[in-house]
């Protein structure tokens, strides 16, 4: 039992060049020190190794760990444990935590920090409020397996407060004269990606969506366009859209010279003629759309152009919910105000129990005698002046 100034500071604490240690024994019976710094954090300390040792824990150091096993652990779970079209988004989300804390100490990792990362990301990439939480939930996945496979002893990710995803949904479309300063910006800027421009508003893809979409995907005889979804997995894997002329000129240009099969959206490699599979749009479109003046309106912004334009034209709500590719039509409601005569329906269907009331002729009012006027003599400042006075 160490002392301090004539203090018993307990068994198993010890103190050192005014620094406290904790002394224990593991469940291999091999004693081991640690320097804890105050005799709080001594204490503490000493009953957290005191509890994993009742419970079986192993004594290996976990400070070790790097957070790039934990996310191999986590990317070997979710292949056994996920459906094929859950897979895809998950990896890609650990892949990009992995690139930013992989090469550091799990136990190292605060959750300040994990908070502070999701809210950089949030705003330089424009992340929605449910893409956040997306994040958050892969690095509780994380660490969640780490504690379960005895590799660290707490989650960093434990307790932090998702953010509501109950915001109000977003209504921006493009009006026809942003569309041509847009189109005129991109034909010029970015000549290469503007029949991906003109398929994004005339197909009403999700980005994914379209940065999925094949060589062969518009059907040659029906012209109608073959949309690859993954969101719904309650949905079909594929959905269909009647191609306008527009679409199938853009189409045709991305599919040019291109196997069936292959992607249809492709980015230039700086500096040469070389074509990579194209991941996202922002990198060109945020510039183009910030050149042509075209404010608040993100990329997504294009599939709502695209139904606003059906529903306004009169197409009916159901069709434009499957070619929307949504779950249910609750999710196509949101453009029900802008079918076409909808009000004034409602309006001659409340009145139409009623009889068409009956307009009584406006009735002849009695003409009121008047003193015979006087003759007029002259007009003065103030009016004019009949029989000697001014009428004021």
């Amino acid at each position: 039992m160490g002392k301090l100034n004539g203090k018993n500071l307990g068994k198993g604490i010890f103190v050192r060049d005014g620094v406290h240690w904790i002394r224990y024994v593991d469940i291999n019976g091999k004693e081991i020190r640690e320097k804890c710094g105050g005799l709080s954090i001594a204490k503490e300390r000493l009953a957290i190794r005191r509890g994993e040792k009742a419970k079986g824990l192993e004594p290996e150091r976990r400070s070790n760990i790097l957070f790039s096993t934990l996310v191999a652990d986590a990317v070997a779970h979710i292949e056994t444990e996920y459906t094929p079209k859950g897979r895809e988004s998950v990896k890609y989300i650990l892949a990009r935590l992995d690139q930013e804390f992989g090469p550091r100490r799990a136990d190292t990792i605060r959750q300040q920090e994990i908070i502070a990362w999701l809210a950089k990301m949030q705003k330089s990439l424009g992340w929605s409020a449910s893409t956040r939480n997306k994040h958050q939930t892969a690095f509780s996945l994380v660490y969640r397996l780490g504690v379960t496979n005895k590799k660290i002893r707490e989650s960093a990710a434990k307790g932090i407060a998702r953010q509501s995803e109950k915001a109000a949904a977003r209504e921006r479309y493009l009006s026809p004269d942003e569309e041509a300063r847009l189109t005129a910006v991109i034909g010029k800027r970015y000549p290469t990606y503007l029949p991906i421009f003109q398929l994004a508003i005339h197909g009403g893809y999700r980005r994914s969506e379209q940065l999925r979409s094949v060589v062969g995907d518009l059907h040659p005889d029906t012209h109608m366009l073959c949309i690859h979804q993954r969101k719904t997995q309650s949905l079909p894997a594929t959905r269909y859209v009647p191609a306008s002329p527009i679409a199938i000129a853009a189409y045709n240009a991305l599919a040019q010279g291109k196997a069936k099969g292959a992607k249809l959206c492709n980015k230039m490699r700086y500096g040469t003629s070389d074509t990579l599979e194209m991941n996202t749009t922002r990198n060109w479109f945020d510039r183009a759309r910030a050149e042509a003046g075209v404010e608040n309106f993100n990329w997504h912004d294009l599939r709502h152009t695209f139904a606003s334009r059906l529903v306004t034209a009169g197409v009916p709500l159901r069709v434009v919910a499957d070619y929307l590719g949504h779950a249910n039509i609750q999710m196509t409601m949101r453009y029900s105000h802008l079918c076409p005569g909808n009000h004034d329906a409602a309006r001659a269907a409340l009145m139409a129990s009623y009889a068409e009331p009956e307009v009584a002729p406006a009735a002849s009012r009695p003409r009121r005698k008047s003193a015979a006027r006087l003759p007029q003599k002259a007009t003065g400042t103030f009016g004019v002046i009949r029989g000697g006075r001014a009428a004021r």
